[in-house]
């Protein structure tokens, strides 16, 4: 019987990129360097691109339940596009996972979670599982499986789950709804990425809760880089149209790049989508999906980054005052003059107007004024003291405490 302080439960992790699996990558890294036993359980094909390497995790610390409905992949990881059984029947299989999303497109995944904790918890001494998401039908399993077998479980929420964006119609709203409210108050507290999700999970359930935000990974940054010579403001992620006011910041760089010298660079899923009418455009440079390896470099080069707060679209209006994006302390912790483009509704906004070099903008006029400071002059700013909260390092050690650990 192995003794395991924290089994994690995670349907994204490295090498896979996004946010949630860096996320949760960084949770692992620093909690075994605390010296405490972590084990993952995660899916090895899933429909993400892959290029995060984590040294501290090694494979024997990962356990791979495939996805039923995910994707095949070579021996070398990347995706199988060749005409096969398997590609000619994508079509019927989309639809089929339509039919069997009763919680989101993982419950297939989640039904194997369930049965596979089961097995596990009987055969070793686990002291919590920690079970992030979404995916939330995950949450369902992790929980059913530890009512049974009486083991502690807590809920890192990166993702609002009954009020997710991806919650489209009133049957999976109301569903995730009944599921949220039975299950979550189970757990034995959540961890969450911002005050106000932790004070509403707190309110609703009644347990209690502690904030882990994505913070950043020194090791992984370009903390104490020089400033960029480039001319250009860069932006790196996945691109949400409905969510994000990219004209505002493009009516800004339009109107003063040719006196300013400033551009915008781009980068991420999506982009060229969203800027297609930009394209041939002098002042944006559009390009895809990056490592994460070269997005450093690009930062590094940069004038200054860009930062997109989320706008209102949650049905309460608190979960989005509650969003932090997954890059904002990366990007602080970088030293570049941070452009911030958003609505002064968001808690974040009186977070980021503390820290030195943020401009906070939420008309184009405000970009045209941050681009004419930038644009004149190289500038690095030190925000270490600052951002000591936000460092991972001191993140394990919370999420320790939290576990009782």
């Amino acid at each position: 019987m192995e003794k395991i302080d924290i089994l994690m439960v995670s349907y994204r992790f490295p090498p896979f990129v996004s946010m949630g699996a860096i996320r949760n990558g960084k949770h692992a890294k620093f909690l075994k360097r605390k010296g405490i036993k972590v084990k993952v359980v995660s899916c090895p094909n899933q429909r993400l691109k892959m290029g995060v390497d984590i040294e501290e995790i090694k494979q024997e610390d990962i356990i791979n339940i495939a996805d039923p409905l995910g994707v095949r992949r070579t021996s070398s990881g990347e995706t199988n596009n060749r005409k096969s059984t398997a590609s000619l029947l994508a079509r019927p299989m989309s639809g089929l996972k339509e039919v069997l999303r009763v919680v989101d497109y993982q419950c297939l995944w989640s039904v194997k979670l369930y049965r596979f904790l089961i097995r596990f918890l009987l055969k070793n001494n686990v002291g919590v599982v920690m079970v992030s998401g979404a995916p939330f039908s995950s949450f369902v399993a992790v929980a059913l499986a530890c009512r049974k077998l009486d083991v502690p479980w807590f809920a890192d929420i990166r993702d609002p789950w009954s009020e997710n964006h991806n919650n489209k119609g009133f049957f999976y709203s109301t569903v995730n709804k009944i599921l949220e409210k039975k299950f979550l108050k189970e757990a034995k507290g959540v961890i969450t990425v911002s005050q106000n999700w932790a004070e509403i999970y707190e309110y609703k359930y009644g347990i209690k809760s502690v904030v882990i935000e994505n913070g950043f990974d020194e090791d992984d940054v370009c903390v104490g880089s020089v400033a960029g010579k480039d001319k250009f403001i860069y932006y790196a992620g996945q691109v949400y149209p409905s969510n994000m006011d990219y004209q505002l910041l493009l009516e800004g760089v339009e109107s003063v790049w040719l006196e300013t010298g400033v551009k915008l660079r781009v980068n991420g899923i999506g982009v060229k989508e969203v800027f297609k009418d930009y394209l041939d455009k002098d002042f944006v440079d559009v390009g895809g999906v990056v490592p994460r390896a070269e997005v450093k470099k690009k930062v590094a080069a940069s004038r200054g980054v860009v930062l997109f707060l989320w706008k209102s679209t949650f049905e309460s209006g608190v979960f989005s005052s509650g969003v932090i994006p997954g890059k904002t302390f990366e990007l602080l912790a970088s030293g570049k003059p941070l452009i911030v483009v958003g609505d002064e509704s968001s808690s974040l906004w009186q977070t980021l107007s503390l820290f030195p070099g943020v401009y906070c903008c939420s008309m184009s006029k405000d970009v045209e004024a941050a681009l004419a400071e930038i644009g004149s002059s190289d500038i690095f700013y030190d925000r270490s003291d600052l951002l000591i909260r936000y460092n991972k390092k001191y993140h394990a050690d919370k999420i320790a405490r939290f576990v009782g650990l």
